[in-house]
């Protein structure tokens, strides 16, 4: 889980997540990874991203954090006022911060709805099955973000019973953004509105 401030200016489109004719060159290679990019995501609504490796989809994720540091943009994106995006990335293992599951994900409740009862308490994240690691990941991405949460894969590796409990969950969280960028198309039956990137990164 990556936690970031705002980085980007809010105007007259507050209240949602927006990108206006978005076009992004990594500065090292020259790839163009985004070219003319439009999209917006309401408060309270989800927006699936959708294409193929190296079409850019991470790279819209890290402009909203700010972590695309090593190119230039053209175009305009704002956030919702006041909100702190939290990026939940498809390597969880790399991003937990303690060392015990209650710690990483103090929300007992949150804990409780991703399948992850007492016993699990005290175990080391990465003590967990792969499916438990991307849920609490998940889970600890909406506990610290506000307004929005970035899932990038989110259910790369996931079984069906796991996707399940994952839909369920965004489902309880119906007042956020959810920006989902993913190759997954058992998602988009979700309701999440669609784009599809088709970019050269």
């Amino acid at each position: 889980v990556i936690k970031s401030p705002n980085h980007a200016l809010t105007d007259g489109l507050n209240g949602k997540l927006a990108f206006e004719n978005v076009s992004f060159v990594y500065e090292d290679s020259g790839i163009r990874a985004l070219d003319d990019v439009s999209f917006s995501v309401p408060a309270g609504s989800s927006l699936a991203i959708v294409g193929r490796t190296a079409s850019g989809k991470t790279t819209i994720a890290q402009m909203i954090v700010g972590r695309s540091s090593n190119g230039r943009h053209d175009g305009k994106f704002v956030l919702i006022e006041g909100c702190y995006p939290v990026l939940a990335t498809q390597f969880p293992e790399r991003s937990f911060f303690e060392l015990r599951v209650k710690r990483e994900l103090p929300d007992e409740k949150l804990r409780h709805n991703v399948g992850l009862t007492s016993i699990y308490d005290d175990y080391e994240p990465l003590m967990l099955n792969p499916s438990q690691r991307k849920l609490l990941s998940i889970a600890s991405a909406i506990h610290y973000s506000r307004k929005l949460t970035i899932l990038d894969e989110p259910t790369c590796g996931m079984d069906w019973e796991t996707k399940k409990v994952f839909v369920s969950l965004l489902n309880n969280y119906l007042d956020r953004a959810f920006l989902i960028i993913t190759h997954d198309k058992d998602l988009l039956g979700l309701g999440a509105e669609t784009q599809t990137t088709g970019g050269t990164q």
